[in-house]
């Protein structure tokens, strides 16, 4: 089992959603033929402002389809997901 594999099976395990980012990076590295800002500092392995876009924008992304999918399917979104 990969070691990103396990980590979603745990997380399934104990009901935590999980986002695979890997695809967003993977296009924001390709993305205008590799002409971009670089994605992480290069000190450390934090991200960079660009990156920290990158994963904005795929959790953002994530959590609408998670919504449209738990609004579609009639069931009650989870307490943290509802609004007041």
């Amino acid at each position: 089992m990969e070691p990103d594999a396990h980590a979603t099976y745990l997380a399934a395990l104990r009901g935590f959603p999980v986002i695979d980012l890997w695809p967003a990076f993977l296009s924001a590295e390709a993305a205008n033929g590799g002409d971009h800002p670089p994605l992480y500092l290069t000190a450390d392995a934090h991200l960079s402002a660009a990156g920290r876009t990158v994963f904005a924008t795929a959790f953002a992304d994530d959590r609408a389809d998670r919504g449209r999918r738990l609004n579609s399917s009639g069931a009650r979104r989870p307490r943290m997901y509802r609004r007041s």
